[in-house]
């Protein structure tokens, strides 16, 4: 039950590492086991600086490994600049091993200079499992073969169905 409403800005500058950058609403990295329940995100995150390295941005999450997210939502923008290797996601960047339900996204304003950008976030794995969660619109977002499950709520899915881009 924890919500955002503060401006997150990354002044991490990476210039010359292997290192990455991990940015959230509520916390920028989790691990093994969280349970992650109820929590929103307003707040507007984004980099005031270029990021040489890798990237990891979400309204609730950077990213996550072995974790499990209910109810969990985001209202706010994500604007990464500099970065050659972005993963930006309405509820994480990246998830893995992770189960997701019951968590939406409300804003396409996802924007990187390059990357990936997600409704709901990147499932670097298939031993994700999600359930019900659905982003407002993707007309911002990227589409093609990296693109894994973003479900959508549009005038035209009023009723919450699900769609599955390849």
């Amino acid at each position: 039950n924890c919500r955002n409403e503060a401006d997150i800005i990354s002044l991490y500058t990476i210039k010359h590492s292997n290192r990455g950058c991990y940015l959230g609403g509520i916390v920028g990295e989790s691990n093994n086991g969280m349970h992650i329940s109820e929590c929103s995100n307003s707040g507007h995150i984004r980099t005031e600086e270029d990021i040489n390295g890798t990237i990891n941005a979400g309204g609730i999450v950077g990213i996550a490994f072995s974790n499990s997210f209910v109810a969990c939502y985001n209202s706010g923008t994500i604007t990464i600049e500099g970065t050659k290797f972005p993963y930006l996601g309405g509820i994480a960047g990246m998830f893995s091993g992770c189960t997701i339900s019951a968590c939406y996204n409300l804003t396409d304003n996802i924007n990187a200079s390059g990357g990936r950008k997600y409704g709901i976030g990147y499932l670097n794995s298939n031993q994700n499992k999600d359930y019900g969660c659905y982003t407002l619109s993707n007309a911002s977002l990227e589409t093609g073969l990296n693109k894994k499950y973003n479900y959508i709520l549009t005038q035209e899915t009023k009723n919450g169905e699900e769609q599955m881009d390849s």
